[in-house]
């Protein structure tokens, strides 16, 4: 508090001007403790009898323009009627002087509140149809008839207010009505007024809602009219307005002391009575009603919404200076907190489905095709929440926290299942995460492309399209050359044919060429382990042969019992190449048992025997390793 700005409202300084205060205020202890709430009127007028009979005479009809038909209200000096306007056939508000209160200074008060009242043409405020004095001299006033209720009845009565008004959420409405209160205010302060009497009482409540600020009976000029139609703050002297809601220079007694920022401090004064269910000042005695006053802004108390309170207490501050620039400022910051409420209330739903998705997460059912799908309709849920929390505050950081959260939990889900570009992907969701969240997903994206680079040679390792027809080329080529070797020894060989040293000679030379041509297509032989396990075992079992033929010399076998016994040799290559890398090749492998049995039946058809093993290879492999239809993409191997 800076009591040092204002020191001429020091309550200390005070003493000796408590009953002069307290007579212009025309009360007493007693009274002001039981009538806080009760405005406290200024000084009659001193203006001239001569300027009101002007006045009279140019307002006065000749014919009565209203039909009285009802009293709404009445009052210490006037009465409120409803009426029906006679040129327009409508309802009215007709607001006329007591005949006993037909006194000069009170229909200037009632003539000057219409005039402030009719100048200011807003939505928010009560319009003036008409004026007129009847035959009697007395004024009238013809307002809009407002069928509702005053803010004051609804103020903290939800029951009320969503029984007549239907209303689900009471503090948000209090602030929203508040919010057209600011507005109808701000207009005022434009147009070069300010109310002085701000307060829920004086607030009225349509019965659709609409919002009327009404009783501009002590509203001040901010300059002087050349007209002189008003009461204007450098010539009005008087102290009014209402003690339970009174700004710190309102007790000034100089009204050059207001403006704009007493009006603030009003409509702060309202907020306090919305945040706590009290007014602003309280006393048992007028000492302590202006020491609260003077020792504003009073205390809220600890469970009042933090944003709210600050707002309040700078409102009612002690020094205008410190207070809201401007009643549309003030109405800025309680729509900033309306948003920042709407915000805070998406983001604690978001917050309670983000805690279903984590009990899911940590359940079992998460693994299930059903579980996966409501894992992902929850995060979509809580993410767009947190996602509108913050679009709607972008300050909302407890909805940052729950976005970076949810993210996190699902990035971790879906790492854990193995899902890297699911994990990316909702990573990306954040335009700054944390480093450690965005580390983890690097590291698991590494790991899963060293994986996939794996996958991938190993794949190639056994991808049987791979130099497939450098393998038709020998399986062909050897293939009908071996066959043919064989029909041509069965029908046109001779005795020296069959000898150890032709067969040898016969093999040795298949194993050049093999070896030669192996030679010059080396490269396209070792593009994977199919193609370099052929390009071995081929040569391998011809050298075997080779050795076998020496050595069946060596141990005195018949040619033809070594002959046979290749064709097992044979065999086993081929049953070995079918249990290891191709097991397609069973045909082949059971074309040379059967050629071994055949042989060994029927020595003298063993070639043609070993010719039919030799073809069945070569069809063998022109099946399994033929070019695709269109020359493209292999055959996929099933």
């Amino acid at each position: 508090m800076k009591r040092s700005k204002i020191s001429f409202l020091d309550i200390d300084t005070m003493e000796p001007s408590i009953e002069e205060l307290a007579r212009k205020f025309s009360v007493g202890d007693r009274t002001v403790s039981a009538d806080l709430r009760s405005t406290i009127t200024p000084s009659p007028p001193t203006s001239g009898e001569r300027r009101l009979e002007q006045l009279k005479r140019d307002l006065q009809s000749g014919e009565e323009r209203f039909m009285f038909l009802d009293v709404l209200g009445e009052g210490g000096m006037g009465r409120v009627f409803l009426a029906e306007q006679r040129g327009l056939g409508r309802k009215v508000a007709v607001k006329a002087l007591r005949p006993e209160a037909n006194q000069p200074h009170h229909v200037e008060k009632l003539l000057q509140e219409a005039w402030i009242t009719g100048s200011l043409e807003h939505p928010n405020i009560v319009p003036v149809h008409d004026i007129e004095i009847d035959r009697d001299g007395i004024p009238r006033v013809a307002l809009k008839r407002i069928e509702g209720q005053h803010w004051g009845t609804y103020l903290h009565d939800a029951l009320h207010a969503q029984r007549r008004l239907k209303v689900n959420d009471l503090l948000e409405w209090n602030l929203r009505i508040l919010i057209q209160v600011c507005q109808a205010v701000h207009f005022a302060h434009a147009r070069g007024f300010i109310h002085r009497d701000l307060k829920p009482e004086n607030v009225m409540i349509g019965e659709f809602g609409e919002v009327y600020v009404a009783d501009w009976g002590l509203a001040l000029a901010l300059k002087p009219d050349p007209r002189g139609r008003w009461p204007d703050i450098e010539t009005t002297t008087d102290i009014a307005g209402t003690p339970a809601y009174m700004a710190p220079e309102m007790l000034a007694g100089s009204s050059h002391r207001l403006g704009p920022h007493t009006d603030i401090y009003l409509l702060g004064g309202i907020l306090y009575e919305i945040l706590t269910g009290d007014v602003p000042h309280r006393g048992d005695s007028f000492r302590e009603v202006c020491a609260s006053i003077l020792s504003s802004p009073p205390a809220l108390p600890e469970g009042a919404p933090a944003e709210l309170a600050a707002i309040c207490s700078r409102a009612m501050a002690l020094d205008p200076a410190e207070r809201h620039q401007s009643a549309d400022e003030f109405r800025e910051d309680l729509e900033g907190f309306l948003r920042h409420r709407g915000s805070r209330q998406i983001a604690y739903r978001a917050e309670r489905t983000l805690d279903r998705l984590a009990t899911l997460l940590r359940s079992g059912r998460s693994d299930t095709p059903e579980g996966v799908a409501e894992a992902y309709s929850l995060y979509t849920q809580c993410h767009y929440g947190f996602r509108e929390a913050i679009r709607s505050w972008d300050g909302n950081t407890r909805a940052r926290a729950g976005l970076e959260r949810a993210v996190a939990m699902m990035v971790d889900w879906e790492l854990a299942r193995g899902a890297i570009d699911g994990a990316s992907g909702i990573l990306a969701s954040l335009s700054d995460p944390p480093e450690t969240l965005r580390r983890k997903v690097e590291i698991a994206s590494l790991e899963a492309h060293r994986r996939r680079e794996q996958i991938d040679a190993l794949r190639k390792e056994h991808d049987p399209s791979r130099g497939r027809r450098t393998r038709l080329f020998f399986a062909v080529g050897y293939g009908v050359l071996w066959t043919l070797t064989h029909v041509g020894i069965h029908f046109l060989g001779s005795d020296s044919m069959e000898t150890h040293y032709a067969a040898l000679g016969v093999t040795g030379v298949f194993l050049l060429l093999v070896a030669t041509t192996g030679l010059l297509v080396e490269d396209r032989l070792k593009t994977n382990h199919l193609n370099r396990t052929l390009a071995l075992i081929v040569p391998f079992t011809l050298v075997a042969t080779v050795v076998f033929w020496f050595a069946g010399s060596l141990l005195g076998l018949s040619p033809e019992t070594v002959q046979i016994a290749n064709v097992f040799i044979w065999f086993i290559v081929t049953g070995g190449l079918v249990i290891t890398t191709e097991k397609r090749f069973w045909p082949t492998a059971l074309m040379m048992l059967a050629a071994f049995f055949f042989s060994a039946y029927f020595p003298h058809l063993r070639h043609l025997a070993i010719a039919a093993a030799n073809l069945a290879l070569t069809l063998n492999a022109i099946y399994l390793w033929r070019l695709p239809s269109d020359g493209g993409a292999p055959q996929r191997v099933r």
